[in-house]
């Protein structure tokens, strides 16, 4: 079974730039809890716009930080289906998927298993949630506002 679809980079280097300043003021981030267990994770959450998505909408945009060296082990997400994901920093760990190992812009089904073995470098990737059933049809995230291109 496919767990995701391989895209390309879709943000501008300005908007990197501007997300990856943003990620460093810590004002704005949720702490995850783990809807499982009710635990605290080091992940951070950070709501933001993003072209036209407000950071209050059901589909919207956030920075996902991961403290150094934590394991965010085998976890089917919660209340979120699909979520598409670009890297923001150097030294990006990998999403253990499935079907492998998978490193850049993605389109992920976060029903299906997947973890993050981070290494010792802060990890932040911009992501926008879609509250909709992954498809490895890639034409069906077309509608987006990120100017998908399949790789």
């Amino acid at each position: 079974m496919k767990t995701h679809i391989k895209i390309k980079h879709f943000l501008s280097e300005a908007e990197i730039e501007y997300y990856l300043k943003l990620s460093e003021d810590p004002e704005g981030y949720v702490n995850h809890r783990s809807s499982g267990s009710g635990r605290v994770t080091h992940l951070h959450f950070k709501p933001v716009d993003f072209r036209g998505m407000k950071k209050t909408d059901k589909d919207k945009a956030m920075l996902l930080l991961i403290e150094p060296d934590y394991i965010e082990g085998w976890h089917i997400d919660g209340p979120r289906n699909t979520v598409i994901i670009q890297p923001l920093t150097q030294n990006y760990a990998p999403c253990s998927c499935l079907d492998g190992d998978v490193n850049g812009p993605i389109i992920l089904d976060v029903k299906q298993k997947h973890a993050v073995f981070n290494n010792s470098e802060r990890r932040v990737s911009f992501q926008i949630n879609c509250n909709f059933d992954f498809n490895d049809d890639f034409n069906n995230y077309k509608h987006i506002p990120i100017h998908l291109e399949e790789r």
